[in-house]
């Protein structure tokens, strides 16, 4: 009965933990490592299951409040904050590793050596794969653009080519040559189930290759580049690998590439990208 009121009171503090998550953030990733760290020595000092049981138990909850935080208490949380949750998550994995250390030094049961080796042994052989795998868990993500032509084609995202009649743009004493590039459909990976998922957007991906002058980060802070707008807002200096995305809606791209003056961008060259 003391094990079964264990189990209950530890699944509904998780519960509980994971409403205040989601209501009041990030109560329940700040306090994952207390939370873990009660849960665990409640099982693990005061139940009375053979201890791999116990630590099999501590392991499950451990996943249980993870995988209840990504879902739900942690939001739609970006690559930073992913980290945050893992962080938590390790210190509270560490803590828990703690009191099963400390469960099997004070273990007085005829439980032999190969079971309490085991037993320690199991949080990280079980953690580790959970963390590789699931680390993402929760997330969309859009993929970044594939680096050439033909790993584009061979993941199924290819669209077309594109090529420019008048590649060259000149300006002072900088020669600049729009190169071949292509256009391939953008997709995002749905990571909101326990299977991965690579889904494609409503947009295109423009990949130009630029060759010129650039600094040792591929860029030119000379050359102002737009996309489909003559104003300032959207300018970005020009790279070495031009990549923008554009609506599948959209027929036309034009690409402005322009110098900047006291009354603002002073459009150089205006080029149409032809499929």
């Amino acid at each position: 009965m003391k094990n079964l009121l264990i189990i209950a009171l530890s699944l509904i503090t998780v519960l509980i933990s994971n409403y205040l998550g989601a209501t009041v953030p990030p109560f329940s990733i700040l306090f994952t490592p207390v939370i873990i760290g009660c849960i665990s020595c409640a099982i693990l000092i005061y139940s009375t299951w053979r201890l791999t049981w116990r630590v099999l138990i501590v392991v499950g909850i451990i996943i249980l409040n993870d995988l209840l935080i990504r879902l739900y208490a942690g939001g739609n949380h970006d690559g930073e904050g992913n980290e945050w949750i893992s962080i938590f998550m390790l210190i509270g994995a560490v803590v828990a590793f703690i009191f099963a250390v400390a469960a099997v030094i004070n273990n007085t049961s005829k439980t032999k050596a190969p079971e309490k080796i085991i037993a320690v042994l199991l949080f990280p052989f079980i953690l580790y794969p959970y963390q590789s795998y699931f680390s993402s868990f929760g997330m969309a993500s859009i993929n970044n653009n594939y680096h050439n032509i033909n790993a584009s084609k061979s993941n199924g995202v290819f669209i077309a080519s594109i090529n420019f009649p008048d590649s060259e743009l000149v300006y002072a004493n900088d020669t600049f040559i729009l190169q071949s590039g292509w256009i391939e459909r953008q997709t995002t990976t749905h990571y909101l189930t326990l299977v991965k998922k690579t889904l494609p957007t409503n947009n295109y991906n423009y990949i130009i290759p630029i060759k010129g002058k650039f600094d040792q980060y591929g860029w030119n802070d000379k050359i102002f580049i737009q996309i489909n707008q003559r104003d300032m807002n959207g300018a970005s200096p020009i790279q070495d690998v031009l990549i923008f995305h554009v609506d599948t809606a959209v027929k036309d791209v034009t690409i402005y590439f322009s110098v900047a003056d006291s009354n603002g961008l002073n459009i150089i060259k205006t080029v149409e990208v032809n499929k």
